[in-house]
Formats: C-alpha cells, structure tokens, sequence
C-alpha cells in the first residue's frame, strides 16, 4: 500500500482521529507515525490486543494513563550524574507510580485481557522508588522539611534568625529617633539582608553597612550595624540549606539514575498501552468489531460496514454489505447514478483494508474478512497537474500502467472510480474494458465505480466479474445502500431534477436522446423491474424453505421422542415381567423349604402349578423380546458354552463374548463392549447368524417350545438376575461433597423402596475412597439397605455398591 494509496483515501484523518484518545504525547506519535504490519500473524495479535482494550473498559478499575510525560531524557541525565529540578524529579516519579499502578491493574484483569496484560510482566515494580521521591515534596513542589535531619535544622535556625532580625529592623524602622532620618517607615531585603530606607544626606547619624541606593540617589539602603552579626548568621544558614537542598535533589536523582533502563522500558510498555487503548477507545466510539484475516483462499467480505470519515464528521452513514470472492482475477463492477455512494464504496473497503494493516478495526459488523492483499493499488481523485502538463485523464493512464506493472505474484486489489472518463465516451468506454480485463487476467481483485454500459455488461460473459449497484428509495433519491448482482441505471435526468435543476433544459435533454438508446433504458428499465420481483419470490421461498426445515427439525424431535417413550414403555413391561419372575421363584423357595417340613407328595402339586407359571412367563418374556426387538430367543445348549463363544444376552439386549465359564457350568462372564458381567446360563441365547440375506430382512423368530419335563425347578437368588442400569435404580455421586453424597443417597434408596425396586447402584468412583468409606459407613446403618456389597468386575468393582433394597435382615 504505497504513499499515493493512502493520500487517496485520506487515511491520515483516521489516525489523527485515534490518536485524539491518547492520553500522552508519546502515544500519539506512535499511532500517527505507525508503520504497517508485514506479518498477517503480528498484525492479527495486534487486533487481538486492541479487542482487549476494549475488555479493558469493562474493568472495576480500569487503567489510567492520564498525566504521564515522558521522563526517558531525565532518567538518561541523572544516570548520567545530572542533578533534576524538583520538577523534574517528580514527574519521573510519577510516570512510575502510574507505571506500576497500570501494572497492578491489567494483572488484576489478566483472565480477560492475558495480552495487555503481559505487556508490563518482567518489569520492576518501581513504586517504592517514587514514593521516596514523592515523600521528599509537598504539594507544592518544594523540598520538605523532614527530606533530611540536617535540613530541617538549618530550616528551623533559618527561621529563628529570621524572626529576631526581623523583630529588630521593625523596631528600629519604627523608632521615633530615626523617623526624621529615614525615607519611609519600612525596611527592605538588598543582596538577603534586611536593610533601612535612609535619606542620603542623613546616612552618617545611621552607622552600618550600604547596600546600594535608590535611583535618583536621595535614599541609601543600609544594614544597620546592631543587626549586621545577625544577618551574617541568618545567610550562613541559608546558604547552607541551600546546599543541604541541592545534596537532597542530587540523592534523589542518583536514586532515579540506578533504574534508568527499567524506567525506559516501563515507558514504551505505558506509550503502547496508550496507542492500544485509544484504537480501543476509537472502535467502541463506531461500534466496530474485530475482522478476521482471511485465509489465502478467503474473498473479501464486508458486513455492514460505514465510511469512517464519513461517521467522524457526525453524518447519518448507511452501511455497506461488500463481497468480491474468489482469490485471483475477480472484479466487482459498482454502478448507480451520481451521488449516490460509489465512491463512498470505494474509499470505504480501502480504508477498511488500511485500517486493518495498522491494527485499527474498521466500522464493521461482525462477520467481516479481510484477505492479506500484499499490494492495494487506488485510481481515485482528479491527478490533473498543471505544473507536469498532466490532465485527468493522462494521469490515470499514467497510474494504471503503473499498477499493472507493479502487479505482484501474490494478491492484489485495485480500487478504481470513474475510469476513462476524461475522453470521447465511447472509445474511452471500450478502453476502460480493455483495463479491466487486462488487470483481472494479471490476477488482480478490482471493485470499479463506473457509468460505463460495456463495463456492467463484462458481468454476463466474464465470470470472475460481478455487477453491483447503488440503488434510489420511492422518492428516487439515492438511497446509498449497495446491492450485489445487479446493475445499476445512472439516471442522470432525475439526479438532476432531483437537486432542482432547470426543467428546460431537461426536457430538451430527453429529446435529443435517440430512440434507440431510450428503448435500450427502458428495456433494462423493465428487466430491472422484473429481476427485483424475481428477488422478492426468490425471499419469499427462501422463508418457506427455511419454515418446512424448522416443521422438519420439530417433526424429527417429535419421533425422537416417541421412540424413547416407546424404548421406556418396553423396558417398564420388561422390568415387571422380571419382577414377576422373581416373586415366582421367591415362592419356589419357599415350596422348597416347606417340602422338608412336609411331605414331597403333598407339595409337589403346588411346586408344579408354580412351575407352569414361571415357563408362561418366561414364554411371555421371550416372545415380547421377538416381537419388539427380532431378538434371538433360542437357549444356549450347555456344551456350546465356551470361552470366547459369541452369545447374546437377554438381559441387556446385546451380544457378548464368552470370557469366562464356572465350574458349576450354570454361570458365564460375558465381555459386551466394555462391559464385563456374570450371567446365568439362562439368560444366554444363540446369537443370530450374520448374512446378507438377513441384514435385508429380519423375520420374527417362532416362539421357543419349552420341554416341561427337562426344565430343572431351582430356587434362583435376586443376584441371579441380571442388574439392568436405568435411571430409577442408578445413583451417581461423583464430584459431591461427602454430606450431599449421604443426603442423595438416602433421597435415592426412600424412592426406590417406595417404587419396590429391588436392587439399586450407588456410583461413588475410587478417588480418594472418602466417598466410598463414608457411604459405605452410612449404609451399615440406613433401614433401607438389606445388604450391600461391592460391584463385581464387570459392573464396576468398588467404584459401584451395589445395595439390596429392604429391611434389615
């Protein structure tokens, strides 16, 4: 972006408008002499920062910067061995007093400004050092009594010698002895002593010392000799606080000197911060947003973004939607009539471009990309110099054959207003073609503000160039608001009319327009009219499509739902099926222990009736599970359970591994996932074979027929059925405090032994085993735990207890 680029679009106003929120001098300079950024890195941690000065704002106790001066060349002197003024000396110390305080506060809001803040880490806290600076003078600038025992002394003798020499020259001056003899009745200070206004024909009835005399020479000033001792003391004294004053000033500035490099440092850190903050300051002003760099292959994108000199001058600024895609040799031709905001356009994507390489956000909404253009090229403005005999029109040629010269490999944007326009129309028409079709094979991005026909038309048979236009509102103003894919009508008889131009002449305007050309404007008059009812169907489909994809996503939500009621309904049915089950073998148990009371022949009626009604059960279980899931349902033969057999599990509706078989051969351990769990012979199936005729179709299984007569009748223990994990026999406690764990718990086993659940979980994890000891503990004592024990290796081993539901046993 070369010096011509920037003078065009007037970028010095933008930094004279940041740098007018700096708070010192040193901050100013650096926005108003910054440099651009090179590095699309740096320059985005540059905007970084500068977001975060606006974070800054946010903050109880924001940074201040105000007062500050820069102190670099004083430091520089006193380590040096140059003594400060007292001035001096405290402006030092207060640049870094202000320095540390700044410190203190960005650290306090490093979660939200880590950047700013890191500006100030490594440097030293100075404060204690301008304290003692500080503590050396009053409010006043003038060194205190108490900034050494020596000078306090001298201040205190200085003062008594004072009032006694002061006491005796008053006494004297008003003495009726001399009154004849004396000029006037007061006394004055010649050379620091106290001296007598003394008529000069009278002086020798005076005896003392003459200090010098009056002008016309009728008064001498003489010291009298009572108080000459006196006045010797007195500017003994004052000379030697003078000395004392000067020994403290060259202490303190010796101090400052020992830290002049660290000094230094704070003080770029403090003019950083200031050009950081008033960037922030300028951006929250427009209520601009940060933009993103765009990747190599990312198109420019504007959204919603104002002219900035235009919102700085207080205008009503209509903002702007810009987007030219692609990477190389597109072209965004601009059009509209006059005054109506293509120019505006232009100026307003080159300073969003500049203001981004210098680390100032543009006026723009967010959303907005910007690619890292290595070149930005304007043909903007009247390059007529009559001192080089140049005209308007030889000056942009002169700058174009410029441009596509300097052209780079990489990217490029070219920002052109007005092009060909000093010249015969239509030639310069087709050489401003010839232009942009040579800048755009040359692999330059260019936006071009033009009236020219054959350049609007470049859109239909080009297709790295896209048309846009500046539109009128109803009353056929302007309306300043660009709309991409269109071309616009230059109508120059209504701006005309429009700013209240001579109507004669424009009717005879009109009438010398051919036929041809007026049938031409009307032709694109109506598809114009024609293209905008397009764009209002074309809205009004998008909104129709954009509701079916709404009612879509609800009706998809609706059947999301249905099914998990349907998956809850199942597993309610099923729970109650095996709940049934277990009260039928609670009641077998209970047959098999009233059999050793009794005699076998007067049980075995009722053991066989019960019998029957665990096989109708299980018969239901088995043909629900085929009707609702195609689950397989065949019993798994005794010798096919082996380890490492595929088998599936009826309980958790799941096919598994066999890991592990008991030497009873009535229980297995089953790998299912990343589950392992114990599972009764029972409960395992013959998977389903896999095969493409069965992944087609999945024909419901027949019911299995169960042989009454080779069911063997044994009382089964609760732990025989398999625990299935839902919500109302779970409790998860992980991550709570012991108190809320035991609290939860309880909550949790009241419900469950109100709902009659059997068996629950308790999820604590391992941890520390504070949990598990404490919960653990309280179980022992809880009435609603029968017994509990730790969860086997496949349901969890000790981050689980698995707690049986009941009273004490």
């Amino acid at each position: 972006m070369d010096a011509k680029t920037l003078s065009d679009l007037q970028f010095s106003k933008i930094l004279d408008a940041a740098s007018a929120y700096c708070r010192t001098s040193r901050g100013q300079e650096l926005i108003r002499y910054k440099q651009m950024y090179m590095d699309p890195q740096a320059c985005d941690a540059e905007l970084a920062l500068v977001e975060e000065g606006i974070y800054c704002f946010d903050l109880p106790n924001p940074p201040s910067l105000g007062g500050v001066e820069d102190m670099t060349f004083a430091f520089t002197a006193a380590a040096k061995g140059a003594v400060l003024s007292p001035s001096e000396l405290i402006a030092c110390a207060k640049m870094l007093s202000i320095g540390a305080e700044t410190s203190h506060r960005l650290e306090a809001g490093r979660l939200r400004i880590p950047g700013l803040a890191a500006l100030f880490n490594e440097l030293k806290d100075l404060s204690s050092v301008a304290q003692r600076v500080f503590d050396t003078f009053d409010d006043e600038g003038r060194i205190r009594d108490d900034a050494s025992p020596r000078l306090a002394e001298f201040r205190a003798k200085a003062l008594s010698l004072g009032r006694r020499v002061k006491a005796l020259i008053e006494e004297m001056a008003k003495s009726t002895k001399l009154e004849p003899i004396l000029q006037d009745d007061y006394y004055t200070i010649r050379e620091g002593r106290y001296v007598l206004p003394v008529k000069a024909e009278e002086h020798r009835f005076v005896p003392g010392i003459i200090h010098g005399s009056s002008q016309t020479g009728a008064t001498l000033f003489i010291e009298p000799s009572q108080i000459v001792e006196d006045n010797n003391q007195l500017k003994v004294v004052l000379e030697s606080i003078e000395v004392e004053e000067r020994s403290i000033k060259a202490d303190r500035s010796k101090l400052l000197g020992k830290y002049a490099e660290d000094a230094r440092l704070l003080g770029e850190a403090i003019w950083r911060l200031d050009s950081i903050l008033a960037r922030s300051e300028l951006a929250k002003r427009m209520e601009a947003h940060r933009p993103s760099i765009g990747a190599p292959a990312d198109g420019l994108q504007l959204s919603s973004i104002k002219n900035p000199i235009l919102f700085l001058l207080g205008r009503n600024v209509v903002p702007v939607s810009v987007e030219l895609a692609g990477q190389h040799g597109r072209a965004l031709v601009v059009s509209g009539p006059n005054a109506g905001g293509k120019s505006v356009t232009l100026s307003t994507v080159g300073l969003a471009v500049a203001m981004m390489r210098h680390g100032i956000f543009p006026a723009a909404m967010p959303g907005t990309v910007i690619p890292w253009y290595d070149q930005v090229f304007t043909v903007i403005g009247d390059p007529t110099s009559m001192e080089k005999s140049v005209s308007n029109f030889t000056g942009q040629l002169a700058r174009l054959d410029q441009i596509i010269t300097k052209v780079p490999e990489g990217r490029t944007l070219v920002l052109i207003d007005e092009l060909a326009t000093g010249t015969e129309p239509r030639k310069g028409e087709a050489l401003a073609t010839a232009i942009v079709e040579a800048l755009v094979e040359k692999g330059a991005e260019c936006i071009i503000a033009t009236h020219f026909d054959q350049l609007k038309m470049m859109a239909s048979n080009h297709p790295g160039v896209k048309n846009a236009r500046v539109g009128l509102d109803k009353a056929g103003r302007p309306s300043y608001r660009l709309e991409l894919g269109e071309s616009g009508e230059s109508n120059p008889f209504d701006v005309a009319a429009a700013v209240g131009f001579r109507k004669s002449i424009l009717d005879r305007a009109k009438q010398l327009v051919g036929e041809r050309e007026r049938m031409l404007e009307e032709a694109l008059a109506n598809a114009n009219k024609l293209n905008q009812e397009l764009l209002e169907e074309k809205a009004e489909t998008q909104e129709l499509r954009k509701k079916l994809a709404a009612d879509k996503k609800r009706y998809e939500q609706e059947l999301i739902r249905l099914r998990n009621e349907a998956d809850r309904l199942v597993y309610e049915a099923r729970k109650e099926v095996l709940q049934k089950m277990k009260r039928l073998e609670d009641e077998l148990e209970a047959i098999a222990k009233q059999a050793k009371a009794e005699k076998a022949g007067q049980v075995q009626g009722r053991r066989i009736e019960v019998t029957k009604k665990k096989r109708e059960v299980q018969r239901d279980l088995l043909a629900e599970m085929a009707m609702v899931e195609n689950h397989p349902t065949e019993q798994l033969p005794l010798a096919d359970l082996k380890v490492g057999a595929k088998v599936w599990v009826a309980g958790l509706a799941s096919e598994g591994t066999v890991m592990e078989v008991a030497a009873d051969g009535r229980r297995a351990t089953v790998q299912v996932g990343l589950l392992k769990t114990n599972v009764k012979l029972s409960d395992l199936r013959v998977p389903k074979p896999v095969s493409k005729k069965s992944q087609k179709s999945k024909p419901v299984p027949k019911k299995p027929e169960l042989d009454t007569e080779t069911v063997k009748l044994t009382p089964v223990d609760e732990e025989d059925l398999p625990f299935v994990r839902s919500p109302e026999n779970t409790c998860d406690v992980r991550g709570m405090r012991l108190d809320e764990a035991i609290t939860e718990v309880d909550r949790f086993l009241d419900m469950a032994f109100l709902n009659q659940v059997p068996q629950v979980m308790i999820i604590h994890g391992m941890g520390t085993s504070a949990l598990l000891k404490g919960i653990r503990q309280y179980l022992k004592k809880s009435p609603y735990a029968r017994r509990f024990r730790a969860g086997m290796v496949g349901e969890g081993g000790d981050g689980v207890t698995m707690v049986e539901v009941g009273g004490k046993v």
